[in-house]
């Protein structure tokens, strides 16, 4: 699977994600996404209230490196 080209300044230094904010990065649509996160192809999701989830922007960072982005 190739990812595209990720610019360090795109991604915040810390905190969290949005689902909005994760489709921007990793070029899947969101059923793919929610997928690969129910097999352990991509990080867990952390539910911050029943209608909100992020994850934390070190778990995307190490996803992007390991699967071929920038």
């Amino acid at each position: 699977m190739a990812t595209q080209n990720i610019h360090r300044e795109t991604i915040p230094q810390d905190g969290f994600l949005r689902l909005k904010q994760v489709l921007k990065l990793v070029p899947v649509s969101s059923v793919t996404l929610w997928r690969w996160e129910k097999v352990g192809k991509f990080p867990q999701r952390i539910r911050i209230s029943d209608n909100v989830s992020v994850w934390p922007v070190e778990a995307i960072r190490a996803w992007i490196k390991a699967n071929g982005g920038g």
